[in-house]
């Protein structure tokens, strides 16, 4: 709990995605967690930038979230998450393209 409280960094937003993501009403979930958080942890995205990638660019959904986490490049990601005006979305639509082809 520690971790997650510290990952959210204070804001509302990172914390209902963080504390959902465990939520064990899917088994897939749980994986898409572990990506995600581990992934977190090593690009070391916190707070506001935790929402923006679920709600903004993962539209809340986290197997979108898991693969955005898996496919689209540290320093891409990192500039992404870091938009608060939904610009973030266009750094990563090549990757999301990629992926879907």
């Amino acid at each position: 709990m520690n971790d997650i409280i510290e990952m959210s960094a204070g804001n509302p937003g990172a914390m209902v995605c963080l504390l959902d993501m465990f939520k064990f009403e899917k088994q897939e979930q749980l994986l898409y967690g572990i990506k995600i958080i581990s992934t977190l942890k090593e690009y070391q995205i916190k707070g506001t930038d935790i929402y923006v990638l679920w709600n903004d660019l993962s539209n809340k959904d986290y197997k979108t979230m898991s693969m955005l986490c898996e496919t689209v490049p540290r320093s891409a990601l990192i500039e992404a998450c870091s938009k608060q005006d939904y610009s973030g979305i266009e750094i990563i639509k090549p990757y999301i393209v990629e992926t879907t082809k």
